[in-house]
């Protein structure tokens, strides 16, 4: 108790000297904290895949400010002079690639529903062994018409009804 009181009387004879490191622990607590969640967050990405140990991600950087999202399909950027197809590397076993399209309209059934697109190939659902809940994975996107959809925006687009085989448009 004598020491309790003893370490009581020293912080409050030197305010400055105690309010700087009780500050000083403060904040390097409060680092550390930062830190750690933010390495678990790194080593935690993509853990959903089965083989994420093997999977990679390769950024596309546009020359000239030039900004325009491109699939490998839709401008014949393999005929390009400086092109290397990535499946001649022996350590690929496979790639794809995709595009991120933001407000698109889906037009089902004559009314419009705003949608974050992820406009790919069929490669992109065999490295990332997403669970399907109905349809055969072995078909998906293999149809150009074809798309995917998650649970809870089919129950918005077909209000439960069964959405296999529903035709919409996008906008």
């Amino acid at each position: 108790m004598k020491i309790i009181l003893l370490a009581l009387r020293s912080l409050i004879r030197f305010r400055l000297y105690s309010a700087i490191n009780i500050m000083g622990l403060a904040l390097s607590l409060a680092c550390v904290i930062i830190i750690s969640r933010y390495v678990y967050s790194e080593l935690t990405t993509d853990h959903f895949a089965s083989n994420h140990e093997r999977l990679f991600l390769s950024v596309r950087h546009w020359n000239n400010n030039e900004k325009v999202p491109t699939l490998l399909t839709t401008q014949n950027i393999m005929m390009r002079k400086d092109y290397k197809n990535p499946l001649d590397i022996p350590e690929i076993e496979k790639h794809t690639s995709f595009v991120s399209l933001k407000d698109v309209t889906i037009e089902v059934e004559n009314k419009g529903f705003s949608a974050h697109v992820l406009a790919t190939d069929s490669v992109f659902l065999q490295i990332l062994d997403f669970p399907v809940l109905k349809g055969d994975q072995t078909k998906l996107l293999k149809d150009p018409k074809g798309a995917v959809l998650s649970e809870s925006f089919a129950k918005k687009l077909f209000k439960n009804q069964d959405p296999i085989g529903k035709i919409g448009s996008v906008k």
